[in-house]
């Protein structure tokens, strides 16, 4: 028995044929006018923010991109901030894409506290995981809310207690090394090489460069046991091997034992995050956007971060299997300090494989190649900006010093945190050097943003709100609002650590303490004191206390034991790679990202 199977074609489906090539490239003219239209005609038009005012310039094919970003344009923001008000638009990529740019502190606390609605762009999401994987920083949403439930443990007011005597023998063994480095010309390391020593001058200071407008080391007979030493490269490996002890129980020891195992683990490290000539452009954002771009045909940066992340993700893989074997077995001890990998795997131990609140493998190394990167580079960054202020501020740094030496050498971080000065120094230095300069954030829905400070718009209408839609984007300008003059008065660029103290007693008046945020200071957003370095809101910086208490053992055990001074004829400039990082003028291709300073050992008044 058979079936016979009818098949009725529609009417005129027989005369179906494909199309021609012109109708082909009609169809792709067409589509291509319409996309051009809606975003360089139609959007624009219709966009909310149309009407506010703008800078001069923006027609470039980067619009206002390049002086948004220049850390050097100081004195054409100020001019737009005085002409424009708090807020304004910015032209973005092609000249029509309308941005809102704004030192509002009503706006920005607006922004920051709504995380769900203002997220960071996919491409800016895509170039974090490129350095942090699936981490803290450039995770959204939900995933975010469960992965800062567990982190959030590592910082506890318990925790952070715990940490104080880590924090103290890891500087205390980088004083030691210093030490070693300044005392025995003969020593050499990747951040103190041996070169040839210039001859003195009459003032005992080397005069090999042509001098510079820095103040070096004042004259004493110690000029044999002045060194010049790469502070920023130090400060990165001990902080790197301190995080590395917190993030995952590893002692790394490169700055001791650069050679070793840890050293290359952070020669590596460092070198991936290094400047790359022609790294930029076109083909570095194909790669950010579609990275099996990068599997076929690797670039000089993208061999750099393999070579840089691949061992360190190993290293995690590793160190997550060894310590969820030894909880498994009850043999893991616990270590007088909780570290973020315990933390994390404890805190799924008791979760089904299917709950939501269960952090994945991919996650966890993520959270630990996050917490290496804004443990270790930020805080370097701060570190090595601030100290070269302080070489250059013989009075900073001689009150500082004063300060400091009249406590023990062995001062608990409870006593040190209250120490006034230490704390108005560590204040300025993340005030004027933050280490993310700024960032962005897109709408995920049409809202209202309200405003502080009113504005005039081009029709000549006082608005105190600011609508925008979905999908625009929200410029944040960290170090712009920590240099308002609006917040921080007139004299808001300069480094002065006296605008965080005030007179304690009216019959004394040499006695200083320090206070949280200045009686002068304006209204801000900022977590801590009105400084917007560690963000504000559900996302600021989770670990920010750890980075402050990091910042005040260095600066007290290292002022007490050394002078600094800035190296004769080096300019020291700054540029952003994700964060702040320092180079010398001239210097970046052949030495990348670095900053010398001169120093030498402290003996009192000799």
């Amino acid at each position: 028995m058979s079936t016979k199977l009818n098949i009725h074609l529609p009417v005129g489906a027989a005369h179906l044929r494909l199309p021609t090539k012109e109708e082909v490239a009609l169809l792709i003219f067409a589509y291509c006018a319409a996309w051009l239209f809606r975003h360089l005609v139609y959007r624009p038009w219709s966009s909310p923010l149309k009407n506010l005012q703008k800078p001069p310039g923006g027609t470039s094919l980067g619009g206002h991109y390049a002086e948004v970003v220049d850390l050097y344009n100081h004195a054409k923001m100020d001019s737009w901030i005085a002409s424009l008000g708090a807020t304004f638009r910015v032209q973005g990529m092609f000249w029509a894409h309308h941005r809102l740019w704004t030192i509002d502190p009503r706006a920005v606390t607006h922004v920051l506290s709504k995380p769900y609605e203002y997220r960071k762009p996919d491409l800016l999401r895509a170039l974090l995981c490129r350095y942090m994987k699936e981490g803290l920083i450039p995770a959204e949403g939900e995933r975010h809310k469960e992965q800062r439930k567990v982190v959030q443990k590592l910082f506890s007011g318990g925790a952070l207690r715990s940490y104080g005597g880590l924090v103290q023998e890891k500087v205390a063994q980088f004083r030691d090394i210093l030490l070693d480095l300044t005392t025995n010309q003969d020593h050499s390391s990747p951040y103190a090489p041996l070169h040839p020593t210039p001859a003195p001058s009459s003032s005992g200071i080397p005069t090999a460069p042509p001098p510079s407008p820095a103040y070096p080391l004042p004259a004493n007979s110690r000029k044999d046991q002045t060194r010049e030493i790469d502070i920023y490269s130090a400060v990165s490996r001990m902080l790197f091997d301190l995080i590395g002890q917190i993030g995952i129980g590893h002692n790394f020891d490169s700055t001791g034992n650069w050679d070793g195992e840890g050293g290359h683990l952070f020669h590596n490290y460092d070198r991936m995050q290094q400047f790359v000539p022609g790294a930029s452009g076109i083909r570095f954002e194909m790669s950010i956007l579609f990275p099996w771009t990068d599997r076929w045909f690797p670039t000089e940066n993208s061999r750099r971060v393999e070579a840089g992340m691949g061992p360190m993700e190993d290293l995690s893989r590793k160190r997550i299997k060894e310590v969820r074997q030894e909880m498994k077995e009850g043999k893991r001890e616990e270590k007088g300090y909780p570290d973020l990998l315990t933390l994390m795997i404890r805190s799924t131990m008791n979760l089904t494989d299917s709950s939501d609140q269960k952090m994945q493998d991919k996650e966890i190394t993520g959270q630990l190649a996050t917490f290496m990167f804004a443990g270790t580079d930020t805080t370097a960054n701060v570190m090595s900006f601030g100290l070269r202020l302080i070489a250059i501020s013989p009075h900073i740094q001689t009150t500082l010093r004063t300060e400091c030496l009249g406590y023990g050498d062995s001062l608990p971080y409870e006593q040190m945190d209250a120490l006034p000065y230490l704390d108005a120094v560590v204040r300025e230095m993340l005030r004027c050097f933050p280490s993310i300069p700024g960032t962005i954030r897109e709408a995920t829905e049409d809202d209202i943003i309200p405003l502080q400070h009113p504005i005039i718009t081009l029709s000549g209408q006082t608005i105190t709100s600011v609508p925008i839609r979905k999908g625009q984007i929200v410029h944040l300008p960290i170090e712009n609002l920590n240099m308002a003059q609006s917040i921080w008065g007139p004299d808001a660029r300069e480094f002065k650590p006296e605008r965080w103290l005030v007179r304690g007693d009216p019959s004394n008046p040499s006695l200083v303490t320090g206070t949280a945020v200045p009686p002068s200071v304006g209204e801000g957003p900022g977590v801590w004191s009105n400084v917007m370095t560690f963000i504000d809101g559900p996302r600021r910086c989770v670990g920010y206390r750890l980075g402050i208490m990091e910042m005040k053992i260095m600066l007290y055990t290292l002022i007490r034991e050394f002078e600094f001074g800035a190296v004769p004829g080096k300019k020291v400039y700054k540029t952003n790679m994700i964060s702040t990082r320092p180079y010398v003028n001239g210097e970046l291709k052949t030495k990348g990202y670095h900053l010398p300073l001169l120093i030498r050992p402290y003996k009192g008044d000799q």
